[in-house]
């Protein structure tokens, strides 16, 4: 089974997240030798897989579905690697409320999959929003190392279940 890594036509504050955040991380997981699950963006896999794991049903209850197949399939031994291509997609701007409950989906998902590659994405993920503050307020550069030791409360934030979402 292949998963492809992927990215946006378009550079938006959802592509920028995807290319800082989620590119590194599965660089790093790559590099280790921990990719165990899929990316629901672009799977390749045959019918005799989805048979090994007993079918599309078994998927039905978990919240990240395309993850779990890709575990799963890890589990029977089936070898679970990234594609060697990037898919790339066209993205549409989102809107601030939008993205935040774009991110907090996503990082919802990593907390409740994978809760040490959630512990991990506080290193990986803080650089981007700092140096994404501090670009908004570029007066304030001494404030980049506060917003790099701050920005780990952000996955905290989103990682937690609210009760709006």
């Amino acid at each position: 089974m292949f998963s492809a890594p992927y990215r946006f036509r378009h550079l938006t504050l959802d592509s920028a997240n995807v290319l800082l955040t989620l590119i590194p991380g599965l660089a790093l997981l790559h590099s280790w030798r921990q990719i165990t699950f899929a990316l629901g963006a672009a799977i390749a896999l045959t019918r005799s897989q989805i048979e090994q794991i007993g079918g599309w049903q078994v998927l039905s209850d978990y919240l990240v579905e395309d993850y779990q197949l890709g575990h799963l399939l890890a589990q029977k031994n089936v070898p679970v690697a990234l594609a060697s291509s990037v898919a790339q997609f066209d993205n549409d701007p989102l809107t601030a409320l939008q993205l935040f409950h774009k991110l907090h989906r996503a990082t919802t998902t990593i907390r409740v999959s994978r809760p040490l590659g959630f512990a991990g994405s506080l290193l990986i993920q803080s650089p981007f929003w700092a140096i994404l503050f501090w670009i908004a307020a570029p007066s304030l550069p001494n404030l980049l190392p506060l917003l790099l030791a701050l920005c780990p409360a952000r996955n905290l934030f989103l990682g937690v279940n609210l009760a709006s979402s």
